[in-house]
């Protein structure tokens, strides 16, 4: 073996041992630093960690789906519980995160908030009334009062339950969206 075989060869092998000690130091400090941190290799990785995170047992509960065609028979206006109307595309990552903790929230919340979703790839009219211009977007609306709020970004559903207690407080306080709102009331 040729002195440059020799030097690539003891390079590669040291490279190796260098990057797993690194990799082993990572793995303790991260583990240090949350001791409830799962590990998983790749030869067990099935592709769905994290996809329905916190609980991917919990009980889960359809939306409803609204659309341009729906939407007006539906009549939202004179429902009796505040209204979580989510809006998302089938393409958007944050929106497939998104679909699992709403439905857990649908079914933690069932009785006290009624649930949809609309899909803006199905829908132009809903999606431009409600100037959505970042996904997931999700409204809670308390229709006896014309109270709203708008989040943008993932919910989970612990989230969800402290934005219908935001939305109960508004709408106690007489709280109304304003016509120059960045999203004016939906069912308005």
């Amino acid at each position: 073996m040729s002195t440059f075989g020799t030097v690539i060869g003891v390079s590669i092998v040291v490279g190796i041992v260098i990057a797993y000690f690194g990799w082993r130091k990572d793995r303790r400090a991260a583990q240090d630093n949350d001791p409830k941190a799962v590990w998983v290799d790749n030869e067990d990785f099935d592709g769905t960690v994290g996809e329905e995170f916190p609980n991917p047992n919990a009980t889960r509960v359809a939306l409803t789906d609204l659309d341009d065609d729906n939407f007006d028979s539906v009549k939202l206006s004179e429902s009796k519980t505040p209204l979580v109307i989510k809006f998302f595309t089938t393409w958007c990552s944050g929106c497939k995160t998104q679909g699992p903790l709403m439905e857990q929230a649908a079914a933690r919340f069932a009785g006290k908030a009624e649930f949809y979703q609309v899909d803006c790839d199905l829908s132009d009219h809903l999606p431009s009334k409600g100037k959505i211009t970042k996904i997931p977007t999700t409204f809670f609306i308390n229709p006896a009062t014309k109270t709203q709020i708008v989040h943008v970004g993932v919910l989970t559903a612990d989230q969800v339950g402290e934005m219908l207690k935001e939305l109960a407080a508004e709408s106690a306080r007489g709280t109304q969206v304003q016509v120059d709102s960045e999203h004016p009331y939906l069912l308005g």
